[in-house]
């Protein structure tokens, strides 16, 4: 059974990549519209989201498995930065842009400052690579987003476009 299983799973693997769809730069949020994503990272397929706990992790960014899709926690939108490709990543839920921290800890309730990130497609063009001149995001083993030399590859799959009015009735 456990081989019949390693034979579906690789067939299935093979299968999924072949259907991807070609990887574009995603869409920031214009005067008119947001278009909201989930961020999932690729090796892990964890979602990131803003933990709400208590200590000093409270609103940083962590990776899990989504229970519920209408969590708002799992909600991303982007501003664009100054640059190409460069992108601001604010949390639905808490209306914040992420910035990372001293401790290369990325933070999304506003207790750092905004940091510009930059995406870049990947070499097979299956995901992003979030970065900044600081350091790419990757993640630790407690699931924790960090900025670190080593990247992981993210995906942002959109969930829809909302009115730009939607953003001030969650704040």
């Amino acid at each position: 059974l456990d081989e019949l299983y390693a034979i579906l799973k690789t067939s299935y693997d093979k299968v999924k990549a072949a259907y991807r769809k070609a990887i574009a730069l995603p869409e920031a949020t214009n005067d008119s519209e947001v278009m909201v994503y989930y961020i999932q990272n690729l090796d892990t397929e964890a979602y990131v989201y803003s933990f709400e706990g208590a200590g000093r992790y409270n609103g940083a960014l962590r990776t899990s498995e989504m229970t519920d899709a209408a969590d708002r926690n799992y909600w991303f939108y982007l501003r664009p930065g100054a640059a190409e490709n460069e992108y601001y990543i604010y949390n639905w839920k808490t209306g914040k842009a992420a910035g990372t921290s001293n401790n290369d800890y990325i933070y999304i309730n506003g207790s750092v400052d905004p940091t510009s990130y930059t995406m870049t497609i990947n070499e097979d063009k299956t995901g992003f690579i979030i970065s900044t001149t600081d350091g790419s995001w990757t993640y630790s083993s407690t699931g924790y987003v960090q900025s670190k030399s080593s990247s992981a590859i993210w995906n942002l799959i959109p969930i829809g476009k909302f009115d730009t009015t939607s953003i001030e009735t969650i704040i």
